[in-house]
């Protein structure tokens, strides 16, 4: 589907046993509705760069292990995936993603390692928690704003 601009919506399941979907819809900049994603698809890097109409992000399963650079550029973009267990690479994902709600929250799982300019160019800032039990309780370590926070934990494991 690579710069088909022509392609509006992506009215198509991701087959099964499918493992990367780098690039796939690369530049197709008529792009608005993305397509369902079925669980197993470990490589989405670049997958939707520079679809400049693209509105909605589709949901992530776990097992997804490589998000950069997956939105990079699409500047209708108006909302952002859950982040799946396991995701490990967030590198440029949303860059340049400039209407996503500025207001927005995003907690990423422990489970990213990688993470540089994640939001660049958007005004939302990341925040990466790890979970901490020590002798004052239970506590999460922002790693981005290398702090303590002290929250009241439900379900901590």
């Amino acid at each position: 589907f690579l710069e088909n601009k022509a392609l509006t919506e992506a009215m198509l399941f991701i087959p099964a046993g499918v493992q990367s979907c780098m690039g796939m819809f690369e530049k197709c900049t008529g792009l608005i509705t993305p397509p369902a994603f079925r669980s197993g698809v470990e490589n989405c890097y670049a997958m939707f760069f520079n679809c400049i109409s693209l509105q909605s992000a589709p949901y992530l399963f776990e097992g997804t292990k490589d998000c950069s650079y997956m939105f990079s550029n699409c500047k209708s973009l108006k909302d952002i995936p859950n982040f799946p267990a396991g995701i490990e690479k967030c590198n440029g994902m949303f860059t340049n993603c400039t209407s996503l709600p500025k207001d927005t929250v995003v907690v990423l799982p422990e489970s990213v390692i990688s993470w540089d300019n994640i939001f660049y160019n958007c005004g939302i800032k990341p925040v990466v928690f790890k979970k901490y039990e020590g002798p004052l309780g239970k506590f999460v370590y922002d790693t981005v704003n290398n702090e303590f926070e002290f929250y009241l934990i439900i379900g901590f494991s």
